[in-house]
């Protein structure tokens, strides 16, 4: 070996010492570079544990939030400012929840009963000289906050009239259409006809409709009323509520 690079390596040894304590090792550079990593490693770890529990009470107080807001929508006593709430932040939610303060016109129709040649009879149709019968109904649409359909509610019913008063009225039948997904069921809690005989007959039919959201469970019951009065020169008034 050189000479002249004895003291240089000296020095380098000295140097070296000073800085870690003792002249360093293959075996001792590799163990520097482990507790490195391991301390990197747990300071990594220890920041993932102290941000998760944040986030989870995060979401959990949003979820609260939403479940609130979601309360009042279905009670009516949500506002437009909360409703601008769940349309920008939630809108997957403000999608399927029903917006009370929204109202599409109503759908109502009367279509006759025809006999003789040149029209059509109906299989149970109430046909007279001087009694003239028709199908009435009507319609309307549950809206969510976002204006999408939630569900269309339509019901009908045949009366006849003979002028004098109601000759019959049929028990009143309904739909229920363009059910949006989180539409669990429905069934009819009330259905009803009276006054046959009379100058006006009446019937009304009721189906309780139970909607679900999966985060936040079966929040809303729905009752769709649909109601025709006829009357003894075959008219009607008819109503319908989606809700």
């Amino acid at each position: 070996m050189n000479c002249a690079a004895g003291p240089l390596l000296g020095y380098l040894s000295f140097t070296v010492e000073l800085f870690f304590g003792e002249a360093p090792t293959y075996e001792r550079v590799v163990m520097k570079r482990k507790e490195k990593l391991l301390a990197m490693f747990g300071a990594v770890l220890l920041a993932f544990s102290l941000a998760v529990p944040a986030a989870q009470a995060e979401d959990k107080a949003s979820d609260t939030q939403v479940k609130r807001l979601v309360d009042k929508a279905f009670a009516g006593t949500i506002t437009d400012a909360e409703k601008s709430v769940l349309n920008r932040e939630h809108p997957e939610v403000a999608a399927v929840v029903p917006d009370q303060s929204s109202y599409e016109r109503e759908l109502v129709q009367r279509v006759p009963i025809m006999s003789g040649r040149t029209g059509f009879r109906p299989q149970g149709a109430e046909t007279m000289a001087s009694t003239k019968c028709y199908y009435f109904s009507g319609s309307n649409v549950l809206k969510s906050i976002l204006g999408f359909t939630i569900y269309r509610f339509s019901h009908k019913a045949k009366a006849c009239a003979n002028g004098s008063k109601v000759t019959s009225h049929s028990s009143p039948t309904y739909t229920i259409s363009q059910a949006d997904m989180t539409v669990d069921h429905w069934s009819v809690v009330d259905r009803t006809v009276s006054g046959v005989g009379t100058s006006a007959s009446k019937s009304r039919l009721q189906v309780k409709v139970v909607q679900c959201v999966v985060k936040y469970g079966c929040y809303a019951n729905h009752y769709p009323t649909g109601t025709i009065t006829a009357k003894k020169n075959n008219t009607a008034n008819i109503s319908t509520t989606s809700r």
